[in-house]
């Protein structure tokens, strides 16, 4: 499983957008864009979810749940739940 920073890169790339541009359709900064893509700094939850939506993928495909067998239904957790769910447990692989 490749880091969120790289799962990022990954996706921003495949729609051809610069870091500027993923940094004006977020808010964010260049700067954020790259400390995320550097694994430097991690975003917070809303801000992962955010860049999501902007680069048309889940949240769950940024922290590398594509295609990943998860044993606990995850159907249980509220939206914010899950989000969090998915993010602790990225950082445990």
């Amino acid at each position: 499983m490749s880091s969120i920073g790289v799962s990022i890169w990954k996706h921003r790339n495949a729609k051809a957008m610069t870091q500027a541009e993923l940094a004006e359709v977020t808010g964010l900064s260049k700067l954020d864009i790259v400390e995320y893509e550097q694994d430097e700094t991690e975003p917070s939850i809303s801000t992962l979810a955010t860049i999501a939506n902007r680069l048309d993928v889940t949240v769950p495909d940024l922290l590398g749940y594509t295609n990943v067998y998860v044993e606990q239904d995850l159907s249980i957790f509220h939206t914010d739940e899950l989000l969090q769910e998915l993010w602790r447990r990225a950082k445990d692989v």
